[in-house]
């Protein structure tokens, strides 16, 4: 069995047990994709199938009851206003909102200040040539589904827009995935999509030197990312100290030689936890041997060589993580390619082929009329000989 199908049988029995236990089941989500670019599994989407599906046969206030319970199990992320009314306590487990969160506006991603009416957007060149090297290497790395990928994420099927975030930021955007999305290009918003990466490798800011770009149907295994937020570098690198409240997984590292500790380093254990602010970080990284029981040290950083690590870790979400405020739609990133009709041919070309075709014809009677007279000789020979 290929490793396709094997990940299709295995996501069509979590589908199964998920709709079997209804609103008790703890599976939210079910999916097959292809690993991109990076070994980033952005792209594609192969299977979904969502807990909050009607297939699942719940009522109105279960799925409200799931959401609130999923957002602040998440961090609270943007409270999505189809979701309905924002909680003040979780009906699932009754755990309060705190006031902070209920504090901030639930903005619409549609509206477009002067600011973004205002800006200027690069020139489609530009953007393609940035769209363009992470568009190949994607072909590259998914040969089995290229035409898949051609059909979803060429420069044909991507759309152009500026976006707003919330820290005033003004920048470039490219959307792909509305053939997924089953919309036109132009109605598959920034604030639909989730960031999945820059075009092109400048940090100084995003407002001038970045393109973000977004992707619908996307997710990864351990999510910081909600529909409509954007990683923001315009920014002064402050990052806030968060405690540590969860190691959610631990990943063993082959060693390798360090160019800048000029010493081969021996094989390590990388961490992804989860903050107190809510946001996943990795990684943090530890000796192959430690467990989180052993103990923590009072200060932040890496532990190497046997040192403890740190129960704290700064949080880049925290300072980067931006929120969609609004978005102005540009145009494609490319025209669609037209197949042009044939061209008729030219008179002298039909003139030489009609030529050539009477000539053939000349010759065909030429040899008929040969056989015809051979017949006729062999005919004659043979009623003599009676």
């Amino acid at each position: 069995m290929s490793d396709l199908s094997d990940a299709m049988q295995r996501a069509s029995e979590w589908t199964t047990e998920m709709r079997q236990q209804g609103a008790a089941s703890k599976i939210r989500q079910v999916e097959v994709r292809q690993w991109g670019v990076d070994n980033e599994p952005s792209h594609p989407v192969l299977f979904v199938a969502s807990y909050y599906d009607p297939e699942q046969g719940l009522t109105d206030e279960l799925v409200y009851a799931a959401r609130v319970h999923d957002w602040h199990n998440a961090g609270y992320r943007a409270w999505q206003q189809d979701w309905g009314p924002e909680p003040v306590e979780c009906p699932h487990c009754g755990r309060t909102v705190p006031a902070a969160v209920r504090s901030q506006p639930v903005i619409s991603a549609t509206a477009a200040s002067p600011v973004l009416a205002r800006a200027r957007p690069r020139p489609v060149s530009t953007l393609g040539k940035l769209y363009k090297p992470y568009y190949e290497q994607l072909l590259r790395c998914n040969p089995s589904i290229r035409d898949f990928i051609e059909k979803r994420d060429s420069p044909e099927h991507c759309y152009r827009w500026l976006v707003e975030l919330d820290c005033g930021c003004v920048t470039d955007a490219v959307t792909v995935g509305h053939v997924a999305a089953h919309v036109a290009m132009d109605e598959l918003r920034p604030s639909d999509c989730v960031f999945t990466r820059y075009l092109g490798e400048s940090r100084s800011g995003v407002s001038t030197d970045n393109v973000l770009l977004f992707g619908y149907g996307v997710s990864w295994k351990h999510q910081n990312w909600s529909k409509g937020f954007a990683w923001c570098a315009g920014h002064v690198d402050n990052r806030p100290l968060r405690e540590i409240t969860e190691w959610v997984e631990r990943e063993q590292r082959p060693g390798f030689y360090s160019q800048e500790l000029e010493r081969q380093l021996e094989p390590f254990a990388s961490w992804t936890v989860m903050l107190s602010c809510g946001h996943y970080e990795s990684p943090v990284v530890t000796e192959l041997d430690w467990r989180p029981e052993h103990g923590f040290r009072e200060q932040s950083g890496v532990a190497r060589d046997g040192k403890l690590p740190s129960s704290m870790k700064d949080c880049r979400h925290c300072v980067y993580m931006r929120r969609v405020t609004g978005a102005r739609s540009i145009g494609p990133l490319a025209r669609p390619k037209v197949s042009k009709p044939p061209q008729p041919p030219s008179r002298r070309t039909l003139t030489r082929r009609l030529n050539a075709a009477e000539a053939s014809a000349r010759a065909l009677r030429e040899q008929l009329a040969q056989v015809e007279q051979e017949t006729v000789r062999l005919r004659s020979e043979r009623d003599q000989a009676k």
